[in-house]
Protein backbone atom coordinates (compact mmCIF):
# COMPACT_ATOMS: atom_id res chain seq x y z
CA UNK A 1 0.00 0.00 0.00
CA UNK A 2 2.96 2.57 0.67
CA UNK A 3 4.65 1.85 -2.29
CA UNK A 4 1.27 2.65 -4.19
CA UNK A 5 0.75 5.84 -2.64
CA UNK A 6 4.46 6.52 -2.77
CA UNK A 7 4.20 6.01 -6.85
CA UNK A 8 0.73 8.16 -7.23
CA UNK A 9 2.61 10.80 -5.34
CA UNK A 10 5.73 10.72 -7.02
CA UNK A 11 3.19 10.75 -10.78
CA UNK A 12 1.85 14.21 -9.08
CA UNK A 13 4.65 15.77 -8.07
CA UNK A 14 6.48 15.11 -11.84
CA UNK A 15 2.86 16.77 -13.70
CA UNK A 16 2.63 19.76 -11.00
CA UNK A 17 6.18 20.16 -12.09
CA UNK A 18 5.75 20.22 -15.51
CA UNK A 19 2.78 22.46 -15.13
CA UNK A 20 4.98 25.04 -12.69
CA UNK A 21 7.65 24.84 -15.53
CA UNK A 22 5.91 25.55 -18.00
CA UNK A 23 3.46 28.71 -16.63
CA UNK A 24 7.06 29.83 -15.83
CA UNK A 25 8.28 29.74 -19.50
CA UNK A 26 7.05 32.59 -21.69
CA UNK A 27 3.59 30.99 -22.20
CA UNK A 28 2.68 34.26 -23.93
CA UNK A 29 1.55 33.29 -27.54
CA UNK A 30 1.42 36.44 -29.52
CA UNK A 31 3.61 38.42 -31.66
CA UNK A 32 6.35 39.84 -29.81
CA UNK A 33 9.82 41.42 -32.46
CA UNK A 34 12.37 39.72 -29.96
CA UNK A 35 11.11 36.29 -31.59
CA UNK A 36 11.96 36.91 -34.86
CA UNK A 37 13.79 38.72 -37.41
CA UNK A 38 12.32 42.35 -39.40
CA UNK A 39 11.51 41.38 -42.46
CA UNK A 40 11.19 44.82 -45.04
CA UNK A 41 8.63 45.37 -46.63
CA UNK A 42 9.92 45.34 -50.01
CA UNK A 43 10.91 41.73 -49.38
CA UNK A 44 7.19 40.30 -48.97
CA UNK A 45 4.92 39.72 -51.91
CA UNK A 46 1.27 41.01 -50.00
CA UNK A 47 -1.97 38.88 -50.50
CA UNK A 48 -4.49 41.35 -51.39
CA UNK A 49 -8.56 41.59 -50.57
CA UNK A 50 -10.23 39.29 -53.50
CA UNK A 51 -12.50 41.28 -56.17
CA UNK A 52 -15.76 40.95 -54.44
CA UNK A 53 -14.66 43.14 -51.15
CA UNK A 54 -12.86 45.51 -52.80
CA UNK A 55 -15.84 47.53 -53.72
CA UNK A 56 -17.43 47.46 -50.55
CA UNK A 57 -14.37 48.62 -48.38
CA UNK A 58 -14.48 52.13 -50.60
CA UNK A 59 -16.94 54.77 -50.29
CA UNK A 60 -19.92 55.80 -48.01
CA UNK A 61 -21.34 53.06 -45.72
CA UNK A 62 -18.15 50.92 -46.41
CA UNK A 63 -17.82 47.20 -44.56
CA UNK A 64 -14.65 47.42 -42.58
CA UNK A 65 -14.60 48.82 -39.38
CA UNK A 66 -16.73 47.58 -35.98
CA UNK A 67 -15.67 49.27 -32.43
CA UNK A 68 -17.44 48.44 -29.53
CA UNK A 69 -16.83 50.07 -25.33
CA UNK A 70 -15.27 46.99 -23.77
CA UNK A 71 -15.47 47.04 -19.51
CA UNK A 72 -13.05 45.63 -17.27
CA UNK A 73 -15.86 43.86 -15.51
CA UNK A 74 -17.71 42.10 -18.91
CA UNK A 75 -15.24 41.79 -21.53
CA UNK A 76 -16.32 41.29 -24.90
CA UNK A 77 -16.08 40.43 -28.44
CA UNK A 78 -15.60 43.20 -31.06
CA UNK A 79 -15.54 42.52 -35.13
CA UNK A 80 -17.18 39.64 -36.72
CA UNK A 81 -19.42 40.18 -39.80
CA UNK A 82 -18.89 44.13 -40.54
CA UNK A 83 -14.92 43.08 -40.13
CA UNK A 84 -15.23 40.23 -42.57
CA UNK A 85 -15.14 37.76 -39.52
CA UNK A 86 -11.59 39.51 -38.44
CA UNK A 87 -12.41 39.99 -34.51
CA UNK A 88 -10.65 40.17 -31.05
CA UNK A 89 -12.13 38.54 -28.13
CA UNK A 90 -11.36 40.52 -24.79
CA UNK A 91 -11.79 38.29 -21.45
CA UNK A 92 -12.92 40.04 -18.05
CA UNK A 93 -10.36 41.72 -16.42
CA UNK A 94 -7.84 42.43 -19.27
CA UNK A 95 -8.27 46.29 -19.36
CA UNK A 96 -8.60 48.20 -16.26
CA UNK A 97 -10.64 51.05 -17.16
CA UNK A 98 -13.20 51.19 -19.92
CA UNK A 99 -11.66 51.04 -23.25
CA UNK A 100 -12.89 51.18 -26.79
CA UNK A 101 -11.48 48.98 -28.96
CA UNK A 102 -11.46 49.31 -32.64
CA UNK A 103 -10.65 46.75 -35.59
CA UNK A 104 -10.40 47.83 -39.13
CA UNK A 105 -10.03 45.71 -41.88
CA UNK A 106 -7.56 48.08 -44.59
CA UNK A 107 -5.58 47.98 -47.88
CA UNK A 108 -2.16 48.45 -46.28
CA UNK A 109 0.34 49.96 -49.08
CA UNK A 110 3.55 49.48 -49.81
CA UNK A 111 6.11 49.22 -52.34
CA UNK A 112 3.64 49.56 -55.05
CA UNK A 113 1.38 46.60 -53.19
CA UNK A 114 -1.76 46.80 -51.46
CA UNK A 115 -2.19 44.09 -49.35
CA UNK A 116 -4.67 42.85 -47.09
CA UNK A 117 -4.42 44.20 -43.14
CA UNK A 118 -6.55 44.28 -39.97
CA UNK A 119 -5.41 46.64 -37.57
CA UNK A 120 -6.36 46.51 -33.88
CA UNK A 121 -6.44 49.61 -31.11
CA UNK A 122 -6.11 51.11 -29.31
CA UNK A 123 -2.34 50.55 -28.79
CA UNK A 124 -1.33 49.63 -25.34
CA UNK A 125 -0.62 46.16 -23.54
CA UNK A 126 -3.41 43.72 -21.98
CA UNK A 127 -3.73 42.53 -18.12
CA UNK A 128 -4.92 39.08 -19.46
CA UNK A 129 -4.12 38.02 -23.16
CA UNK A 130 -6.57 38.77 -25.36
CA UNK A 131 -7.85 36.18 -28.75
CA UNK A 132 -7.11 37.36 -32.07
CA UNK A 133 -9.02 35.27 -35.18
CA UNK A 134 -8.09 36.71 -38.54
CA UNK A 135 -10.29 35.55 -41.88
CA UNK A 136 -8.86 34.47 -45.21
CA UNK A 137 -12.30 34.14 -46.56
CA UNK A 138 -12.01 37.17 -48.59
CA UNK A 139 -8.25 36.93 -49.14
CA UNK A 140 -6.94 36.29 -52.88
CA UNK A 141 -6.62 32.46 -52.36
CA UNK A 142 -8.60 29.92 -53.90
CA UNK A 143 -7.91 26.37 -52.40
CA UNK A 144 -6.68 24.89 -48.97
CA UNK A 145 -3.08 24.73 -50.65
CA UNK A 146 -2.12 28.18 -51.41
CA UNK A 147 -3.38 28.52 -47.87
CA UNK A 148 -1.11 27.03 -46.25
CA UNK A 149 1.65 28.71 -47.93
CA UNK A 150 0.11 32.33 -46.35
CA UNK A 151 2.34 33.78 -43.69
CA UNK A 152 1.10 36.15 -41.24
CA UNK A 153 2.83 39.87 -40.68
CA UNK A 154 2.75 42.04 -37.94
CA UNK A 155 3.97 45.69 -37.69
CA UNK A 156 5.10 47.43 -34.32
CA UNK A 157 6.09 51.08 -36.20
CA UNK A 158 3.93 53.40 -37.55
CA UNK A 159 5.64 53.34 -40.98
CA UNK A 160 5.27 49.94 -41.53
CA UNK A 161 8.83 49.73 -42.92
CA UNK A 162 9.60 46.90 -40.95
CA UNK A 163 7.38 43.73 -40.77
CA UNK A 164 7.91 40.31 -38.10
CA UNK A 165 6.34 36.85 -38.81
CA UNK A 166 4.09 35.93 -36.93
CA UNK A 167 5.46 32.23 -34.91
CA UNK A 168 3.49 29.54 -36.33
CA UNK A 169 4.08 27.88 -33.03
CA UNK A 170 1.43 29.86 -31.43
CA UNK A 171 -1.44 29.81 -34.32
CA UNK A 172 -4.12 27.60 -34.25
CA UNK A 173 -5.41 27.24 -38.28
CA UNK A 174 -9.07 26.46 -38.86
CA UNK A 175 -8.98 25.43 -42.47
CA UNK A 176 -13.01 24.30 -42.71
CA UNK A 177 -13.58 27.99 -41.24
CA UNK A 178 -10.61 29.87 -42.80
CA UNK A 179 -9.27 31.03 -39.90
CA UNK A 180 -6.17 31.68 -37.80
CA UNK A 181 -6.37 32.32 -34.20
CA UNK A 182 -3.84 33.01 -31.56
CA UNK A 183 -3.12 35.13 -28.17
CA UNK A 184 -1.89 38.25 -27.76
CA UNK A 185 -1.06 40.86 -25.32
CA UNK A 186 -1.32 44.08 -26.88
CA UNK A 187 -2.31 45.13 -30.32
CA UNK A 188 -0.98 46.14 -33.54
CA UNK A 189 -1.51 45.71 -37.44
CA UNK A 190 -1.69 42.11 -39.11
CA UNK A 191 -1.35 41.56 -42.86
CA UNK A 192 -1.01 38.48 -45.05
CA UNK A 193 2.15 37.67 -47.04
CA UNK A 194 3.77 35.08 -48.88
Amino acid sequence: MQKKVLTVSAVALMALSFFLASCAEDSFMGPDPAQSKAVPTEEIQWIGWNAEVQPEMEGIGKIGFAGKQITPQAGGIVGGNMTLDNKVEIPAGAVDENTFVTVQVLCIEGHEQCGAGVEFLPSGSFNKPVTITLSWEYLEILTDIEASQFKIYYSEDADGAEWYQLDAAYIEVDYENKLVIFQADHFTRYQWGL
